[in-house]
């Protein structure tokens, strides 16, 4: 049995657990990510930390991850908030879509304020690199734009923090797939054919097992995904890499549109199988509710929710138990 996973909560923990979830999931804690622990991430994150953002969306996950990782650059949330704003291109056509230029979680207002100077001593000698993957025209634009502004003409900053943009969609298989061609922040896949659908693009389609061979990386610290429904499918794209724990830590959406429901895709499911591949997951919040070992059918809510789970073999998995409901807490 791989780490972590024997352990399970008594019956008295789990009815704990949902009745602070419940508060939670009606407070929306679990909507937006609360990311508390985020920091905590980055004594584990390595030298040369690689994260994969699924649905990147406008960026805004993406400035996260160098605000946490590469706190010594220029971009983050409220730089490239300011930046959409002062564009006003971009900032007409994003205003039009979901979430305007700020996001629906008002990311665009987001900062981390504590010991900034330590954590820039601390990133100093870190390489952080994120592949961005993003198949809407009217986000890419953004995105492009944006890469411009905070990392030239290449891809790497001075320091060497390395941005990658990636027109493509992820599934569980290679190819093409049809996208609406103008939508924002809850952009999708068009999971049948709709005669009264808007105009769509084709644009490739790909996994993340087919990325990490063709980028030839070795691990990824961080696979976050969020693409409005179909995220158990870029996780079935990525069993491989699960299976062989090249993979950290997994962040995804639960809700339900999309595929969530759709031929036995439930969150008791997916979580189950990313069990078996060695993965503890937990409900995302100021504290974790834990989901591996610790299932009840009151949790699947089929709202929107974060979820985020860790390779029980990788030391980083005593973050997540120590910001946890339940009563696994370790110490790192």
């Amino acid at each position: 049995m791989r780490a972590g996973l024997a352990e399970r909560c008594s019956q008295h923990d789990i009815e704990r657990q949902v009745e602070l979830f419940k508060v939670a999931a009606g407070n929306m804690k679990s909507s937006c990510q609360d990311f508390s622990y985020l920091l905590d991430l980055e004594l584990f994150a390595g030298l040369e930390p690689v994260v994969f953002d699924v649905g990147c969306n406008k960026g805004y996950d993406t400035a996260l991850m160098f605000e946490a990782f590469a706190a010594q650059e220029e971009f983050s949330r409220i730089a490239l908030g300011k930046f959409y704003k002062s564009n006003k291109q971009l900032n007409d056509s994003m205003s039009a879509m979901n979430g305007g230029t700020c996001g629906v979680c008002n990311d665009c207002k987001e900062s981390f304020d504590s010991n900034m100077k330590a954590r820039q001593r601390a990133a100093a000698n870190r390489r952080l690199q994120v592949h961005c993957f993003e198949p809407s025209e009217t986000n890419y634009q953004g995105l492009a734009q944006m890469h411009k502004r905070f990392f030239g003409s290449s891809n790497k900053t001075a320091r060497g923090n390395e941005l990658r943009l990636h027109k493509a969609a992820m599934s569980n298989y290679t190819g093409t797939v049809q996208m609406p061609s103008n939508c924002g922040e809850l952009c999708q896949i068009q999971a049948k054919s709709d005669s009264a659908a808007a105009t769509t693009t084709t644009v490739p389609l790909t996994t993340v097992d087919a990325m990490l061979d063709s980028l030839q990386l070795q691990r990824l610290f961080l696979l976050k995904i969020d693409t409005e429904g179909f995220d158990p499918l870029v996780l079935q794209g990525a069993r491989r890499s699960l299976a062989e724990h090249k993979v950290d830590l997994v962040l995804f959406e639960y809700n339900s549109g999309g595929v969530w429901g759709l031929n036995g895709l439930t969150l008791k499911g997916v979580t189950a199988e990313l069990e078996s591949f060695g993965y503890i997951c937990y409900f995302e919040g100021s504290l974790l509710t834990r989901i591996t070992g610790c299932w009840s059918d009151e949790l699947e809510v089929k709202s929107w929710s974060n979820v985020i789970c860790v390779a029980g073999s990788r030391p980083v998995q005593a973050v997540l138990r120590a910001y946890s409901i339940a009563p696994f807490k370790g110490r790192y």
